[in-house]
């Protein structure tokens, strides 16, 4: 979910960052047995969250595709959340 400044919300974008991705494969990867969506988005929160709050500057860059050319629209997507990620993040898990 990003906020914008003018206090709109924006729930559900699609992430297409490709460093913050891999992150999430790494982190997929470590777990010998993938918990429920809700156990990891928990543990996304209470770990991941904490690091990327600890961070000084908190930006996204929002892209537009190209429209899709059936329905002829455009969507949101995340294209980058910084700061970016640091494997190190994993270690503690």
């Amino acid at each position: 979910m990003v906020a914008l400044n003018s206090g709109e919300v924006l729930h559900s974008l699609p992430i297409v960052d490709w460093t913050w991705r891999l992150f999430v494969a790494e982190l997929t990867r470590r777990l010998p047995k993938l918990p429920p969506r809700k156990e990891l988005d928990a543990l996304f929160n209470r770990s991941i969250r904490v690091r990327v709050m600890d961070g000084s500057v908190h930006f996204v860059r929002i892209g537009l595709p190209r429209p899709n050319r059936e329905k002829e629209k455009c969507w949101l997507m995340l294209d980058s959340l910084f700061p970016q990620p640091e494997l190190s993040w994993l270690d503690d898990l």
